[in-house]
């Protein structure tokens, strides 16, 4: 039947000759195109790291100029909170200490409200 088929068309030969070329072209085509497009894609996601990662170096130095800023406007406020503590420092230090201190009921009320649980003040 084939053989009868192809003894009367043999232009059919000739196709069935080139179809798997014809497959091999088509496959080849298609691969071609998909590798373009992963291309593409690649880039894409590339370029896309790319803006992202300007934007974060951009991110960071506004943050370094807005930390900048902020400690020069804040220097005066630093400052009188250091002195303030070195005055304290030196103003504790000239203070003579009393062994007995501990044993007022104002330091005893003292310790109680600052220490945590309310526990009271113990013999020292």
């Amino acid at each position: 039947m084939i053989a009868l088929l192809l003894a009367k068309a043999p232009w059919l030969r000739t196709a069935l000759a080139a179809l798997p070329w014809l497959l091999a072209g088509l496959g080849l085509v298609g691969t071609l195109g998909y590798r373009s497009a992963w291309e593409e894609c690649k880039a894409s996601v590339a370029l896309d790291a790319l803006k992202a990662a300007e934007r974060v170096a951009a991110a960071k130095v506004a943050d370094e100029q807005f930390t900048r800023a902020l400690e020069v406007q804040l220097r005066p406020i630093t400052a009188a909170i250091r002195d303030q503590a070195n005055a304290t420092t030196v103003a504790l230090s000239k203070v003579k200490s009393d062994p007995n201190c501990a044993a007022t009921p104002a330091a005893r009320a003292f310790d109680s409200g600052v220490r945590p649980g309310g526990q009271p003040a113990g013999p020292r």
